[in-house]
């Protein structure tokens, strides 16, 4: 295990600000990644990829007790599922206002017309962003681009990943899907 960062975990977890501040600033870029990524436009105008990234650190912040240290990377993955999970509690909130029944889809178009839409900066932004993406997805092992396709693409839970790709179960699809995610962003902020 990596001393540096089960030292500064270890502070963190005894209450040194300075310290979380540290792992805040080390971690937020790939925070607020995944939060962009999975809220995807049509909630992202309906909510802020900066707040749902800030909410998640609190939920951090308040669960870091309980997290055993197995490393960084096994606390990235962690991170990473509490930013996953943010996002999915946002979606329900924005299609379940008040627990009641699903609005259509927001991925409509005739959604994004009612909301305005993306201006057209934004829209540069995003097809610049799809573009890059599509470039780095293809330096992946051909495995990790079918896992995120799989995941991504066609929305498959992890149990039905691991059926489609013969692996032993959920938990090992998770665990590779969150290894693909990485290996991504690690080629994403490289360029």
């Amino acid at each position: 295990m990596d001393g540096t960062f089960s030292e500064l975990l270890r502070r963190a977890k005894d209450g040194d600000s300075a310290a979380f501040m540290e792992i805040h600033a080390r971690y937020e870029r790939g925070v607020q990644g995944v939060v962009r990524r999975r809220l995807g436009p049509a909630l992202r105008r309906r909510c802020d990829t900066l707040d749902v990234t800030q909410s998640v650190f609190e939920d951090v912040l308040r669960d870091l007790g309980a997290f055993e240290d197995r490393g960084e990377e096994a606390f990235r993955h962690w991170l990473y599922m509490k930013a996953e999970n943010k996002v999915r509690d946002s979606w329900r909130r924005v299609l379940q206002p008040g627990g009641g029944p699903r609005e259509k889809r927001l991925e409509t178009r005739d959604a994004a017309v009612a909301a305005g839409g993306p201006g057209p900066a934004t829209e540069a932004g995003e097809a610049d962003d799809r573009a890059r993406l599509a470039v780095i997805l293809a330096t992946l092992p051909a495995a990790q681009r079918e896992l995120l396709t799989l995941r991504d693409t066609e929305g498959l839970g992890f149990a039905a990943i691991a059926g489609r790709l013969g692996l032993p179960g959920a938990d090992a699809a998770r665990m590779r899907y969150a290894r693909a995610l990485l290996a991504l962003r690690e080629r994403w902020t490289k360029r």
